[in-house]
């Protein structure tokens, strides 16, 4: 993956980073690395969000030495832009595994019941699917397998690959006995209905499985509508399974 470093435009390694660093402001916000009444502050929010992109840039430098990817003889400009790519996944896992290993009575419980606010839970719940999607797009994305599936997938694999996908997202939200499970079923509103969540989260997930094979420059606006379509549905399965799991964090 960091290979996309040597060629991805400046100016996208920077939309990257900022689009990440305002999803990480909304993760503090919902969830948090402090707990209290400071959460509700927006400073505290991008306090928490800088922490968390400064863990992702430590991991990466670390991560990519020990890799033998990042060296003295590299130049800076290879260094910047490959440690400002992996800096994207790993400032999220650091963001996402705070708020899975925390234990945070309030994060997603009676807040956003008591408040009455069913568009807010929606609000909520559709960025924990884009930013748990994101999470393990970004990594696949770049991988030569999702073209290779795309491009060998009939028509009936890909329909399929989309109902799998449904039901995938379903078992983990509805069946499966995850942490967290007990707080969804408690929560109100349109989107934790089964057919209407597992239905508007796979969407979001398609939205950003493509957003995120455009970003990377695995596709192109101008490519057949097939090949985008195609390898869309193939991300759209990991993007499922990572959008399931952030609405289980919130």
């Amino acid at each position: 993956m960091w290979n996309i470093g040597t060629y991805v435009e400046a100016w996208q390694l920077i939309g990257m980073l900022a689009l990440t660093f305002v999803a990480l402001i909304a993760l503090a916000h919902v969830s948090g690395f402090r707990t209290g009444a400071a959460r509700d502050h927006l400073p505290t929010d991008l306090e928490e969000a800088v922490e968390a992109l400064a863990v992702g840039a430590i991991g990466s430098v670390l991560v990519l030495v020990a890799l033998a990817r990042l060296g003295p003889a590299d130049p800076l400009d290879q260094w910047v832009r490959f440690i400002a790519l992996q800096t994207v996944p790993l400032s999220i896992g650091a963001a996402l595994g705070n708020a899975l290993l925390a234990d945070r009575g309030s994060l997603g419980s009676d807040d956003t019941a008591s408040e009455g606010s069913e568009a807010r839970a929606v609000i909520v719940d559709v960025a924990a699917t884009a930013f748990g999607a994101f999470f393990l797009c970004f990594n696949i994305a770049p991988t030569e397998e999702v073209q290779l599936l795309a491009s060998e997938a009939s028509l009936v694999h890909l329909v399929a690959l989309i109902v799998l996908s449904l039901l995938i997202g379903y078992a983990i939200v509805f069946e499966a006995e995850f942490i967290g499970i007990g707080r969804r079923r408690a929560q109100a509103g349109p989107f934790q209905h089964p057919i209407t969540e597992t239905t508007l989260s796979y969407c979001v997930s398609l939205g950003v499985a493509a957003l995120t094979l455009l970003a990377l420059g695995r596709v192109e606006l101008s490519d057949p509508l097939r090949d985008v379509v195609a390898q869309t549905v193939v991300l759209g399965l990991p993007a499922t399974i990572g959008g399931a799991a952030g609405r289980l964090v919130v």
